[in-house]
């Protein structure tokens, strides 16, 4: 008897384990079940979208080419509101069920909104994490002179950098006293943010957003600390919770994600999970944590798929890794590089620098008890990808990362 593979959601990581199932299997099938109405399309490239540097159609990542391709059955604009386990059918908004042999929960996240008093729908804060929302922001963008970005993390300073580009005035507001808290120490968020700031972004950090105000022709936002920022419209980006509050037997925890092994498998027999609604392990840290990004979904994807087809794939350990082009530089962070996660190493952390990041181009490294477990790689891309693998597989001394000998000066970490 086939197998009927069922793959909830058609992002990165359903669409690579696609690839793999029919890579090892030829017959079963495959049916790829999605809330969206529109071909899949990569949301990391909305921010281009918005600054007008993409068009929709460079979006995409599969169309029914694709499908057709890998034999799968695409049941599209369907929500899923949860799984039978028992009866091996999933159950969707419209009523109904879709029985499956195996499952992949690759149902991705959606953006966490924030409520402002006295804002209105037209006011926001707007959110930018589907195509749905990007035509909503380029409709009101065409009208709005100033805008308010709240969240200072990656998402939110592609935001900002997207809306600067088409000419309008940017502010934008954090609770906490850096850019990119979760992404890099205080130098590098230090330096990123002047960059920003020489381009025309405004920042006022350690700060949130109290309320939408009236005066004259305008609208305002006024902050915790009592500023009145400019604000024709406001747009959130405070992070992300993965699609799966529908699936609690699962073993949800919280609002973070189902926790699966090396295989992606989760507790229950013949389901696994992969992309934003999966958590992994931590290869320098060994936590178990969610990895929203492209690469990790990728990789995640392709170890379930593979799996549910029979194969025995692991995925040893993922590192956090982003690369956040700041107009005309880049930035790539890999590993543990933010105060929070180098502390939790305890003792033993070093930190290196080489060329002179503040310049547009060098590395801060950084090591503990003798391995590389972090990097910050500013302007040259050459290098990058061996760092990441020697964080990754911990093979990177304080000597030589990923086959290179580093010519290193010594500094103290800043704890």
């Amino acid at each position: 008897m086939s197998e009927t593979y069922v793959v909830l959601g058609a992002g990165a990581a359903g669409l690579a384990a696609v690839r793999a199932i029919r890579r090892r299997d030829e017959a079963g099938r495959i049916i790829v079940v999605t809330a969206e109405c529109c071909p899949a399309y990569s949301p990391a490239l909305l921010p281009y979208l918005l600054a007008g540097t993409v068009e929709e159609k460079g979006l995409a990542l599969a169309d029914q080419r694709f499908y057709d391709a890998h034999q799968a059955v695409l049941v599209s604009g369907t929500r899923v509101v949860g799984v039978d386990f028992e009866r091996l059918a999933v159950l969707v908004e419209q009523g109904g069920a879709i029985k499956y042999t195996t499952l992949l929960i690759a149902t991705g996240a959606a953006a966490r909104g924030e409520e402002v008093p006295g804002a209105t729908g037209a006011d926001g804060p707007l959110t930018l994490r589907t195509l749905a929302d990007a035509r909503i922001l380029q409709g009101r963008l065409e009208e709005a002179e100033s805008v308010a970005v709240l969240g200072a993390g990656l998402a939110g300073l592609e935001i900002a950098m997207a809306v600067r580009k088409l000419g309008k005035q940017v502010t934008v507001l954090a609770r906490s006293d850096q850019i990119l808290c979760r992404n890099a120490e205080v130098g590098e968020a230090t330096i990123v943010q002047g960059w920003l700031e020489e381009a025309g972004i405004r920042f006022l950090l350690g700060r949130g957003a109290s309320a939408f105000e009236d005066a004259g022709r305008r609208r305002f936002l006024t902050t915790t600390r009592g500023d009145a920022v400019p604000a024709d419209l406001c747009v959130a980006a405070k992070g992300a919770a993965p699609n799966t509050a529908w699936a609690a037997p699962v073993g949800v925890r919280a609002d973070r994600g189902l926790a699966v092994d090396a295989g992606m498998r989760t507790g229950i027999p013949n389901v696994f999970a992969a992309g934003d609604a999966a958590l992994t392990r931590h290869a320098v840290t060994g936590q178990v944590e969610a990895f929203a990004t492209w690469p990790s979904a990728c990789a995640q994807g392709a170890v379930a798929g593979a799996n549910m087809a029979g194969a025995d794939a692991r995925l040893s350990g993922e590192i956090p890794f982003n690369v956040l082009p700041v107009f005309e530089r880049r930035v790539a962070f890999m590993g543990c590089t933010s105060s929070e996660a180098l502390r939790s190493l305890g003792e033993g952390v070093e930190q290196r620098v080489i060329g002179c990041p503040a310049l547009g181009r060098g590395r801060t490294l950084w090591f503990h008890d003798g391995r590389v477990v972090g990097a910050v790689v500013i302007g040259s891309r050459q290098d990058a990808g061996r760092l990441r693998q020697a964080i990754q597989s911990g093979v990177g001394s304080a000597h030589r990362c990923g086959g290179v000998q580093w010519p290193l000066r010594r500094t103290s970490l800043r704890r």
